[in-house]
């Protein structure tokens, strides 16, 4: 996956959800997970994590695409970080 692709996910408004919302309808994570690893998003141990995970107020809002790509390591800032 190349980067402007990974930009036209992130420009697409239907990808972007609350946290909340996005870990209620998922039966993997729960809040408290989402929550407490998304604000480890700045650290080097997660690499890319900051492209699929934004706030705006007090809200955070995920990328359900780009948190897929990011748990597949295909984004490519991983790649480049375990190459």
């Amino acid at each position: 996956m190349n980067t402007l692709e990974i930009f036209d996910l992130a420009k697409d408004q239907k990808n972007w959800q609350k946290l909340r919302s996005f870990s209620n309808s998922s039966d993997n994570y729960t809040y408290a997970q989402l929550k407490r690893l998304f604000h480890q998003r700045t650290s080097n141990k997660y690499p890319g994590l900051t492209h699929c995970f934004k706030l705006v107020g007090k809200t955070g809002y995920i990328n359900q695409a780009i948190f897929g790509l990011w748990m597949a390591d295909l984004l490519p800032i991983q790649q480049s970080v375990e190459a």
